[in-house]
C-alpha cells in the first residue's frame, strides 16, 4: 500500500506545474560557473569533479573567526547571501569546521567552512539537493532546461 501510495505521489508531483520546483534554469552547463557572491574577499575559486558531482571551492582572505561571526551575524538578521537565505550554521566538531544551509525555494546547499592559513575555505557540491516534504519518504528534483521542457526526477525512499 505504501508503495502504491508513493506512486500515486510520484505522478501527481510530475504533473505539478513548473512554479512547484526551482525556479533556477539549469542546463547543466552552469555548474562550472561560481553562482555565489559572498560578502568576503574572495581570492580563488576552484571547481573539481565532473557532472552532478561538481564541488565549487572559494578561498576567502578573511580570516576563519571573522567569516563565522559575520555568518552568525547574517543568520541571526535574516540576510540573504545572493538570494539565498542562509537556514542554519552549525558547528562541526570532528573536523573542526561549520556546516552553513542555504537554501532558494526548494534549492538547498550544504557548504562547509573551513580554516585555510590566515584565511577561509569554503567548499560544496554544485547541483543542489531539494526536497518533496510531506507524509511520504520520497525527494523530488524539478530543472528547467533551456529549451523551456523539464526534468523531473523522482526517487522513493527504499526501505
Amino acid at each position: 500500500m505504501k508503495r502504491f501510495l508513493a506512486a500515486i505521489l510520484a505522478c501527481a508531483v510530475l504533473a505539478m506545474p513548473v512554479s512547484a520546483f526551482a525556479k533556477q534554469s539549469y542546463d547543466f552547463s552552469d555548474i562550472v560557473t561560481p553562482f555565489i557572491k559572498w560578502p568576503f574577499n574572495i581570492i580563488n575559486v576552484e571547481m573539481t569533479g565532473e557532472f552532478f558531482t561538481t564541488m565549487h571551492i572559494y578561498h576567502a582572505s578573511d580570516s576563519y573567526d571573522d567569516v563565522i561571526k559575520k555568518l552568525f551575524e547574517m543568520y541571526n538578521k535574516k540576510e540573504k547571501i545572493s538570494g539565498y537565505s542562509i537556514m542554519g550554521v552549525t558547528e562541526q566538531t570532528q573536523s573542526q569546521s561549520y556546516q552553513m544551509v542555504i537554501g532558494y525555494q526548494n534549492e538547498h546547499h550544504y557548504i562547509t567552512i573551513a580554516p585555510e592559513g590566515s584565511g577561509t575555505i569554503f567548499s560544496f557540491e554544485a547541483m543542489p539537493s531539494s526536497y518533496m516534504t510531506g507524509v511520504y519518504d520520497a525527494t523530488g528534483y524539478g530543472f528547467i532546461l533551456p529549451d523551456g521542457s523539464f526534468a523531473n526526477l523522482y526517487q522513493a525512499k527504499e526501505e
